[in-house]
């Protein structure tokens, strides 16, 4: 009995003892250990907090796996929408990369918010699974005696460091990664303010340069000044080429191609101009040029080919002696030009929709693509004839071609002074039927007439010429006061109510040999020339027509009549 009070009295002391020991170790560990280990729990959570999500970012961004913002997707409308705003929306994004920040790194952003939350977790838990797995390892004394001191000394030197690791990347990570966002999003709202001004900017320079494409196709006729273009690489058509999300200063192709965002950078690399609303193909130098389009408008028999005929001569002319050039620049301006020189009587328009007559001018170093539209008179009778000839919105001037043989007060005036007019050809229809086709159309389509310009050119002034009142016929001011006097008062009436910048011609149909300076038709090309922002004219200033405008008011008319 007494040796098993002195077994169990020493069993106490050892067991206190043991408890007195591992108090002691604990302490130690605390003291020693503890605070370096949770200093670095703390920084190393702070450092991989900060640096982990931008490791991911880069390997993620670099990774051919994993979901990405593929061409393919943009094109169907997974990634930036069904399409883009304005007229293009019909035919959706071009097949290309979309910029990183933001359609990308959306995806890739959460990926790595993914990876960093499981990261986390697997920190918070591994600690306290290697505890549970020591106590596992064994049951009874030996837990005690031998497991149980190497548990309590693992919670202060490994599992409590992992928690407050595990909780401060959690913490910081959610504060990182916030950070991280915020800088994505202000790089993806820079971008896009970049982008926006720098299209803006060269739309507005390609706008004042005059160098919008004007689509020749009788299918199309659109004017825009983001032409779309055709890769080099697969020849695939970019229809949107302007800085956006696929690119600000540049844009890959579906095929790896790196194209520029503007159409300026573009028509310099002499890609291939497709419209990108009739996807016609328009050749390298389409809307890279200043462009400037002339329609003619007029019934069946003025005169409009024949005025054609005779100003492209006479541009051809006047640009060679300036040692410059006047070239077609498409297979109808070719054979009309080819026409011309031949010096045969002009064929009767073709009926159906008409086709642009595209000619390079070359003059004094400047570079210009001059458009003449010549329509059939059929299509100036009324409101529902002239549907197809939208071409004549896009134009800043038009000009309206009159016969003065059609007012039977001219012919009486002729009559009277002997003049036969048996082999020429006079116009048939009614003018202001002619007139009113195109305007009132132009209106009815939301078209406004403020900026537009009206060049009123009276034909056959050859044939003018010959009554003594009438020989130096050729000012404004005496045209309109022909027309006025002699049949074309109420024609006038309502074009200077539309308009308010009209001027007045008149143009002989002769050849150039005998043409008369005053009634030149290239004088009223250099007027249209004039009402854009181009540096090009045909004529010298000294054998020009005044080019001041001469509008007038209704009022005006009747006092003067």
């Amino acid at each position: 009995m007494p040796l098993l009070i002195v077994l169990l009295i020493i069993g106490v002391v050892l067991f206190f003892a043991y408890l007195f020991l591992l108090a002691w170790v604990l302490i130690l560990i605390v003291g020693v250990a503890f605070l370096p280990l949770t200093t670095a729990a703390i920084v190393g959570a702070y450092v991989m907090a900060a640096s982990m999500p931008l490791v991911y970012l880069a390997k993620i961004k670099d990774s051919v796996d994993g979901p990405k913002a593929l061409p393919s997707k943009v094109k169907r409308g997974e990634v930036l929408g069904e399409g883009p705003r304005g007229e293009m929306y019909g035919h959706g994004w071009d097949k290309a990369w979309p910029t990183y920040f933001p359609h990308q790194a959306k995806t890739d952003f959460h990926i790595v918010v993914a990876r960093m939350w499981r990261i986390s977790l697997t920190f918070l838990t591994w600690p306290w699974r290697v505890i549970a797995s020591v106590w596992n390892r064994a049951d009874g004394l030996i837990r005690w005696l031998w497991w149980v001191p190497i548990i309590v000394a693992m919670v202060p030197l490994l599992a409590i460091p992992f928690t407050i690791f595990s909780v401060l990347l959690i913490v910081l990570s959610c504060v990182f990664m916030g950070v991280l966002y915020l800088v994505m999003a202000a790089i993806a709202l820079v971008s896009r303010g970049v982008g926006m001004a720098y299209g803006f900017l060269d739309r507005s320079k390609r706008k004042r340069e005059s160098r919008a494409l004007q689509c020749t196709s009788t299918s199309c006729y659109r004017t825009t000044l983001v032409p779309g273009f055709r890769c080099p690489g697969c020849g695939q058509v970019h229809r949107l080429l302007v800085p956006g999300p696929l690119g600000i200063f540049s844009r890959i192709c579906e095929c790896g191609m790196k194209l520029p965002t503007t159409a300026s950078r573009a028509s310099k690399r002499e890609f291939t101009v497709v419209c990108p609303y009739c996807d016609v193909e328009l050749g390298v130098t389409a809307g890279s040029r200043p462009t400037v389009l002339v329609p003619v408008i007029g019934p069946v028999g003025a005169g409009k080919t024949t005025f054609f005929a005779s100003a492209v001569q006479g541009m051809a002319e006047l640009a060679s002696a300036r040692g410059g050039s006047f070239e077609a620049g498409n297979s109808v301006a070719g054979q009309f030009l080819q026409l011309v020189s031949s010096g045969g009587m002009m064929p009767k328009t073709a009926v159906g929709r008409p086709e642009v007559m595209a000619f390079e001018a070359r003059t004094d170093g400047e570079i210009h693509d001059l458009q003449l539209v010549d329509a059939a008179g059929e299509h100036f009778v009324n409101w529902d004839s002239s549907q197809q000839l939208t071409y004549i919105d896009s134009a800043s001037a038009w000009v309206l071609i009159v016969d003065p043989l059609m007012f039977s007060e001219v012919r009486a005036r002729l009559e009277e002074e002997g003049v036969r007019i048996d082999a020429t050809l006079i116009g048939s229809g009614d003018m202001r039927d002619a007139y009113a086709s195109v305007v009132d159309r132009y209106k009815a389509s939301a078209g406004s007439l403020r900026g537009k310009s009206l060049a009123v050119v009276l034909s056959k002034a050859d044939v003018l010429a010959r009554v003594p009142e009438w020989e130096s016929l050729g000012s404004p001011e005496s045209v309109r006061e022909l027309l006025l006097q002699h049949g074309g008062r109420n024609l006038l009436t309502g074009a200077e109510l539309d308009f308010s910048k009209i001027q007045y011609f008149a143009v002989e149909s002769r050849t150039r040999e005998g043409i008369d300076p005053r009634r030149d038709p290239v004088a009223v090309i250099d007027w249209a020339l004039s009402k854009k922002p181009v540096r090009m004219q045909f004529l010298d200033a000294d054998v020009k027509n005044a080019s001041e405008e001469a509008p007038h008011s209704t009022a005006t008319m009747n006092a003067e009549g």
